[in-house]
């Protein structure tokens, strides 16, 4: 997309309308956008594949995952805060940055909440997953963390889908609980963000 705005003289638009196209065919379209989503559901797919081999290992671990998945949720709030207050950031700026530890599509409905910038969400939600992606599992083995559930709970916890994906061949064990605990963490951070006195409280530490 940003090759084709560069290409397209800045054009955004045509940018975007290059890149996902739906003009039908069997990927939908002719964009790269569109080869990316039509590979996306047998991506699911297989995870679920994934998921229902190792389905008694997370019955028996549904607990650390949940406990992990909350503890994320809390923290990724109370860390944002307390470097937004020690760099001074703006208020909207640290409050765009609280669900970068969240996937996107669980991103919005908080950043709408809460009246953030949803560009600068996006960007953070990105970033955050690449740089988990990249460097999460290298920095699990520096500190010893070679459980597999311990694992899976820190790379989805911290680096969402892109992290569950970074780890799918690499430690394709490690993958389930990583799926699993980026959805509950999201799920969690979405569900505090609707409270009303939660909402207020974690909007007052930005302020």
């Amino acid at each position: 997309c940003a090759l084709g705005w560069l290409r397209l003289d800045g054009n955004w638009v045509a940018a975007l309308q290059a890149y996902k196209t739906s003009s039908g065919g069997l990927l939908g379209g002719t964009g790269v956008g569109d080869v990316t989503f039509a590979l996306a559901a047998p991506a699911i797919v297989a995870l679920g594949f994934r998921l229902y081999e190792q389905r008694y290992l997370l019955k028996r671990n549904i607990i650390p995952m949940l406990g992990g998945s909350a503890i994320t949720a809390v923290l990724s709030v109370a860390f944002t805060a307390l470097a937004s207050k020690l760099t001074r950031l703006p208020s909207e700026l640290g409050l765009s940055l609280v669900t970068r530890f969240v996937t996107l599509p669980m991103a919005v409905p908080i950043v709408e909440s809460v009246g953030a910038n949803l560009g600068i969400a996006a960007l953070a939600v990105c970033l955050q997953g690449i740089l988990g992606a990249t460097f999460g599992t290298k920095l699990l083995d520096m500190v010893g963390v070679r459980n597999t559930i311990a694992r899976g709970v820190a790379m989805g916890g911290t680096s969402h889908a892109l992290g569950t994906a970074s780890v799918a061949s690499s430690e394709p064990k490690i993958s389930p609980p990583s799926a699993v605990t980026f959805l509950l963490s999201g799920s969690f951070m979405v569900a505090f963000m609707q409270v009303t006195f939660i909402r207020n409280f974690v909007i007052a530490l930005f302020a």
